[in-house]
């Protein structure tokens, strides 16, 4: 019925058949059906020129198209795993049965001395039979796992051209010509994500860390940017502070509903509101921070300590928001603790706040569109063979 609607130009009847379904699905737990449920309501959003909900609901189907592909892959990998060993200990039972018979004969009689040579040779030629088949065997699963391994590295790198469309880099750009993003994802896809918009005169910009990386923390960016579209850009509210509180809300209320452990899943964010006509910025963090420069000293305005989603004894959280008014020389810069918290070869510890407040204060008066390489740089010469620990995302900006 909802692509009934759709078709019928009826995109609110639509959309809330669609969702009526979403509910149904979800419930019974139908990933094939809530996969199909997802791209009809990304149609009738881009139908309705909702653009951002139309991204939001297309990355979950393809996210939620990975996993079910996931799954089918893993089984039948698995499937064959089994029958691969069945086979093996088979052989090698069969293997026993025949050297045990070998030895029974040799012990009988000295006279059947040239049967048991016959016999011999016949085993030793079911033996190099069995290795033969054995190495063809084991080539074919290494092909089948690195085709299904390139499969699902392809299904990633679509999510990831998805979630880089989430993430709005030439709008920041367009209102910040003065500014740079550091994104440096731990996997393919990321836990971390930016995100802009302008409303009523107002920028809004924010850094957001969500828990964990990769596909499981790309799940979280979907949603994060969605409820932050419907609490500024649909709800139009501009108040850092009521809009963490609303997001965090919204957020436990959502993992909730999916039947998610909200124990385990949250954000931590930085948000500013940028009034250029007043010069006038006005910060709100959940464990997030914003760091200013001012005259070549950098000085670091602390969020909340409690993180959005987290569960507390008091349901309601209250979050502070600071002013600032600032100059048009000051520089104001955004992070996830991805980089601070990054180990180093030698030595083998955590790069940490401090120094990261030294390495932006020694950076400052190069132009903000060379900075990110050169925090790129002092990453590579601190990390140097040591993996990379978790998601990275550093945004700079000048507000003049």
């Amino acid at each position: 019925m909802g692509v009934t609607y759709d078709y019928l130009q009826q995109h609110d009847r639509a959309v809330n058949h669609n969702v009526d379904a979403l509910e149904i699905a979800q419930t019974i737990n139908s990933k094939p059906l809530i996969m199909g449920i997802y791209k009809a309501l990304s149609d009738v959003y881009f139908n309705k020129k909702e653009w951002y909900l139309a991204k939001d609901y297309l990355l979950l189907h393809g996210l939620v198209k990975d996993s079910i592909y996931n799954e089918e892959s893993n089984r039948k990998i698995s499937d064959l795993e089994r029958s691969y060993e069945l086979e093996q200990r088979e052989r090698e039972i069969e293997l026993l049965k025949k050297e045990t018979r070998i030895q029974q004969l040799q012990l009988k009689n000295n006279r059947y001395s040239i049967l048991t040579i016959v016999f011999g040779a016949a085993i030793l030629f079911s033996v190099a039979i069995f290795y033969y088949l054995k190495n063809q065997s084991s080539q074919k699963t290494r092909a089948l796992l690195a085709s299904k391994n390139q499969e699902i590295t392809e299904s990633i790198h679509y999510a990831q051209s998805v979630q880089d469309a989430i993430l709005d880099r030439e709008s920041i750009a367009r209102s910040f010509p003065q500014s740079f993003i550091f994104y440096k994802p731990k996997d393919i896809v990321s836990g971390d994500f930016y995100w802009h918009s302008k409303l009523n005169g107002y920028d809004i910009l924010a850094t957001v860390d969500c828990t964990g990386h990769g596909v499981a923390g790309a799940f979280m960016t979907v949603i994060g940017n969605s409820l932050l579209n419907q609490i500024v850009v649909e709800n139009h509210e501009t108040n850092p502070a009521k809009i963490l509180e609303q997001l965090d809300l919204k957020l436990r209320q959502t993992l909730r509903d999916k039947q998610v452990d909200i124990s385990n899943h949250g954000m931590d964010i930085a948000i500013c509101k940028i009034d250029k006509s007043d010069r006038m910025l006005t910060f709100a963090g959940a464990r997030s921070n914003l760091y200013v420069i001012h005259d070549g000293t950098i000085e670091e305005i602390k969020g909340d300590r409690h993180t959005i989603g987290e569960v507390r004894n008091n349901e309601q959280k209250a979050f502070q928001q600071q002013s600032i008014a600032y100059h048009a020389d000051d520089l104001f810069y955004l992070s996830s603790d991805g980089f601070a918290d990054q180990f180093g070869e030698n030595p083998n510890k955590k790069f940490m706040k401090k120094k990261f407040k030294a390495l932006l204060t020694s950076i400052h008066q190069t132009p903000l569109e060379n900075q990110g390489s050169l925090l790129e740089e002092a990453l590579v010469d601190w990390q140097g063979d040591i993996e990379q620990t978790d998601d990275i995302l550093v945004l700079g900006i000048k507000c003049n």
